[in-house]
């Protein structure tokens, strides 16, 4: 988790809050070189701190989000196992 977020001297969490109100953000193909990163965006509303891992890396260590087929789709991580099965070869 990223503790403290600065740009010359400005603090960057008052920025994320807003702009992960809008599911644009995080929900789009493009939000992401992996994809919507829906699972991160959780992770901050609900914890109010930054993660450095993507929504599939994440979802890894929080297995909450891929627990049933319908969550999967939820968090956007359909293409999970595609991935996890490219990275292998």
């Amino acid at each position: 988790m990223v503790l403290k977020m600065t740009s010359n001297g400005k603090d960057l969490y008052p920025i994320l809050r807003e702009k992960f109100k809008d599911p644009a953000v995080y929900s789009a193909r493009d939000a992401h070189w992996a994809g919507p990163d829906v699972v991160r965006a959780e992770i901050f509303k609900a914890f109010g701190y930054f993660v450095t891992e993507s929504s599939r890396h994440m979802s890894e260590y929080v297995p909450y989000f891929r627990k049933r087929p319908e969550l999967i789709g939820k968090y956007k991580l359909e293409n999970v196992g595609r991935f996890d099965r490219r990275t292998e070869k």
